[in-house]
């Protein structure tokens, strides 16, 4: 499985001892949230977006994937920003703002940010 270029998952170190986890929508990348925590990072947070399985490589490895498979990595997430932080906020995008309404259900965060999520 090789990552397309520019499609890895990133961590921005930050100043203010909080962090923001983001999660990518169905087909994206990380990198469709990186302004986003460009913007969270200069404001402090430290900002980890997550690389969902599948995703960032090709048609053939999402197909072998699962929403529990997203979901989990979601999780790994968090918990390892939990590791580290006292307050963490989840934000997702389009089928990852699913993902955050399932880690802020499952974990203590501090907020969720639900952008475009599919209801249906």
């Amino acid at each position: 499985m090789e990552i397309i270029k520019g499609a890895e998952s990133y961590r921005l170190e930050g100043t203010n001892k909080k962090a923001v986890l983001l999660i990518h929508g169905y087909t994206g990348t990380p990198g469709e949230l990186r302004p986003l925590g460009e913007y969270l990072n200069a404001l402090g947070y430290t900002v980890l977006g997550v690389r969902l399985p599948g995703h960032g490589t090709s048609v053939e490895d999402l197909e072998k994937t699962t929403a529990e498979d997203w979901y989990r990595e979601a999780a790994k997430g968090a918990e390892s920003l939990f590791k580290e932080f006292q307050e963490v906020f989840v934000a997702g995008l389009s089928m990852g703002g699913i993902m955050a309404i399932r880690v802020a259900a499952s974990f203590p965060v501090k907020a969720a940010a639900i952008m475009s999520a599919p209801i249906f």
